[in-house]
């Protein structure tokens, strides 16, 4: 599982794809702990002997503020999981039939979209939106639905690419035709992120069209989420052409990224705080030692947000190639190319020319061995290999 980037520049994208979308929710919840203060000691205490998956009765407003209060109660088991969902979805039913106004209305269908599983409920949920003349909450599950179809289409580690291609295709269709909101956001960037998962074509044409979408509209949020699409847009039109690199390496001096033509480098996305980015580190290091000495290189480019965790790090585990960070947060190369989870390894070849953006594990010996040859590991303690005479060691 790869993580995903910690930089501010990307916060509003790490929360479109969290699993749940309850922004609503939280902010009618914050306003209503406001209009009801502090509860007294004693009702604390009855309140946190209560069974905390047994849903109250109340007003809209009182169900949200109860949402609000088990959204923060952290399940220790799945039985637990299953109980917060069962209220949860019954706490939606409740705030359906209360009365809600609009917005809390919409954080109950939200509910209720993210946690039924049957297509077939959700469609007979969208059609009694829409017979009720409730188009805006219709449209809320009209977009789950969407999910589970790419979800669908791209499970089982073999993405189907027909069907993404026709789901894309629709979900275009749908991005199009309404106003652009979080939730649609949301459905965005899955969709994209399954494309990329499939084909390059595909996930080019995803992120196009919903940068462009994106782009165009006056909300400042949605105009920054267009330009972080525009960088994974770089970094897809990446194989068969040149990648610039900027920054300074560890140490102080500015990164010459020319000195490296003639070489064959890997281009390491990756921070500390990423545990399959530290995995790595171990592979990697048999890599560099097997292939330094015949033109090979590698130059990591961190996304840590604190220079001196970095760099004791870098000291500790002691890394034999270039860190490349930037003046005061990670390098600008980060952004221009839309690296929104690492591990992200770039190949390039000698002559400049990106090979594979999915340079990592068995691919990576792969393309080396087509660019540089077999992989020809050194012996532990760097003896010379012995020579060999009718097949016995001399």
């Amino acid at each position: 599982m790869p993580c995903m980037k910690k930089r501010s520049w990307l916060m509003v994208s790490v929360i479109v794809l969290t699993a749940f979308c309850f922004s609503t929710c939280l902010c009618l919840a914050q306003k209503t702990d406001g209009q009801q203060g502090e509860k007294p000691a004693t009702e604390q205490k009855d309140t946190e002997e209560k069974d905390p998956y047994a849903v109250p009765d109340g007003t809209a407003e009182e169900l949200v503020a109860y949402i609000q209060n088990l959204m923060r109660t952290q399940p220790n088991s799945e039985e637990e999981y299953r109980k917060g969902v069962a209220a949860l979805t019954e706490a939606a039913d409740k705030i359906l039939a209360a009365k809600p106004d609009d917005e809390q209305a919409a954080m109950a269908v939200n509910i209720k979209a993210r946690f039924t599983q049957s297509a077939e409920k959700l469609a007979a949920f969208a059609a009694a939106l829409k017979k009720a003349g409730k188009p805006k909450l219709a449209r809320i599950v009209d977009r789950s639905l969407l999910v589970q179809e790419i979800r669908t289409a791209a499970r089982g580690g073999a993405p189907d690419k027909k069907q993404v291609k026709e789901t894309l295709g629709r979900i275009k269709k749908f991005l199009g035709e309404g106003e652009i909101d979080s939730g649609d956001v949301r459905l965005a960037m899955q969709t994209a992120q399954i494309c990329e998962m499939t084909d390059d074509a595909l996930a080019l044409d995803a992120y196009s069209s919903f940068a462009k979408m994106f782009a165009t509209n006056k909300d400042k949020q949605l105009a920054a989420i267009a330009d972080m699409m525009q960088g994974v847009i770089n970094r897809l039109k990446l194989p068969g052409n040149e990648m610039t690199v900027e920054g300074d390496i560890l140490g102080g001096e500015k990164l010459d990224w020319s000195k490296y033509r003639g070489k064959v480098v890997l281009v390491d996305f990756w921070a500390t705080w990423c545990g399959p980015c530290v995995a790595e580190i171990p592979h990697l290091k048999k890599i560099y030692e097997a292939y330094h000495d015949r033109g090979f290189d590698i130059l990591g480019i961190s996304l840590d947000d604190n220079r001196t965790t970095l760099e004791g790090f870098v000291k500790q585990s002691k890394i034999p190639w270039p860190i490349v960070y930037g003046k005061n947060g990670p390098s600008p190369t980060v952004e221009h190319y839309g690296v929104m989870s690492i591990p992200t390894m770039i190949l390039v070849d000698k002559q400049g020319k990106v090979v594979s953006l999915r340079a990592r594990g068995e691919n990576l010996r792969e393309e080396l061995t087509k660019l540089i040859g077999p992989m020809e590991e050194k012996p532990v303690g760097g003896e010379e290999p012995k020579e060999k005479k009718d097949g016995k060691d001399v």
